[in-house]
């Protein structure tokens, strides 16, 4: 004896094999899935005794279908996909077969997703990454810190901490235009980019743009060609030298003031300061006026799109350019150097101040 059921759709999911072999693509009946469409398929439950169909439970089909439609979109948009097997010593395809086993005998869904979060590990970029959706949450939302503060020493130095960019771009921009009106009166300005781990680089381009006077080079950055890199960056030219990759475009910051900052300007960096917060640092670094200090910084730039998963709920990035500096050299997985490297990070602002005071007395 059977009982007819008819599935719910996070149910149904779990049998998107069956479902994934009919001639409806995946993405469609997806959608179907989440927007409540749910096609109305029938299968029999057996009752207490009778022995499961088999063809009908198999999870691990969907899993091995989604990790293929990952590893399909990293081969076709992964920027970096290259540059990390050579950097990282490994192949992508022994990476890929090792995973799929584990993907396979994965025995539940918390298996799954751990299989997944160590494949997206082993790239080494803090811009591959895979998220899982937890539902609501049960207490109140983190209200983040302070976005950037503004400190002035008794010697009318300026100290102006950029935590994130991330979050409420007035918030941050009002923090940075206080920053330029303080400017006004100070000796030296010393920013602080430790630890902030990036957000919408416009904002400290604009804030930048505004303490120096001349056009500052930014570097060049090249994209993959995908759907996904001309959604972003419209069609641009492929590079006969590397089939796949576009030509390398020139990045500049336009200045929006004649007169510059007069003081000395000092920039704090660390492994702490990750993407856009790297192309800030770049920024300072070439602009002719800035002196860097601390340590060497994550060295991870890779403007990454954001992909649904189409049966798990939850989403991945893929990171879609490689970003130079004016000197040729990537910030993947080299960083920013500090022109005055710090050994001990608990010293940095201190170094700095003392080199800035030196100057302000020359």
């Amino acid at each position: 004896m059977t009982w007819p059921l008819k599935l719910s759709s996070s149910l149904l999911l779990t049998v998107l094999s069956a479902v994934y072999a009919s001639a409806a693509p995946l993405a469609e009946l997806n959608s179907s899935f989440r927007h409540g469409n749910t096609p109305g398929f029938k299968i029999s439950i057996p009752a207490p005794g009778v022995p499961a169909r088999a063809s009908l439970d198999e999870p691990s089909s969907a899993r091995l279908a989604e990790f293929q439609f990952i590893t399909s979109k990293i081969e076709a948009v992964y920027s970096h996909l290259g540059s990390k097997q050579k950097n990282y010593n490994f192949s992508y395809e022994v990476l890929k077969t090792q995973y799929q086993e584990a993907v396979r005998e994965a025995v539940s869904d918390s298996d799954y997703k751990n299989a997944l979060r160590l494949f997206f590990k082993a790239f080494h970029d803090p811009h591959l990454t895979v998220q899982f959706s937890i539902g609501q949450k049960s207490g109140p939302d983190q209200v983040p810190g302070a976005a950037v503060v503004n400190t002035m020493t008794d010697d009318m130095i300026l100290i102006t901490r950029i935590t994130r960019l991330s979050g409420d771009s007035a918030e941050i921009r009002a923090g940075l235009q206080k920053s330029l009106e303080l400017a006004n009166s100070a000796k030296a300005l010393i920013v602080d980019l430790r630890g902030n781990g990036g957000g919408n680089d416009g904002l400290a381009y604009e804030y930048i743009s505004r303490l120096v006077a001349q056009d500052i080079p930014q570097g060049t950055y090249s994209v993959r060609i995908s759907s996904e890199s001309i959604e972003k960056f419209g069609e641009l030219p492929e590079d006969p030298a590397r089939p796949g990759f576009s030509i390398w475009v020139d990045m500049s910051l336009p200045s929006r003031t004649s007169e510059a900052f007069k003081g000395p300007i000092g920039v704090l960096i660390d492994g702490g300061c990750v993407s856009s917060c790297e192309g800030t640092a770049v920024t300072f670094k070439f602009s002719g006026v800035a002196t860097m200090y601390g340590s060497r910084t994550r060295g991870s730039s890779g403007n990454p799109v954001t992909i649904a998963l189409p049966v798990t709920n939850g989403s991945f990035r893929v990171p879609r350019w490689i970003r130079k500096m004016p000197d040729g050299i990537p910030i993947e997985d080299h960083g920013i150097l500090p022109d005055i490297e710090v050994g001990n990070p608990q010293n940095t602002l201190t170094i700095a101040l003392q080199d800035i005071r030196t100057k302000i007395q020359r």
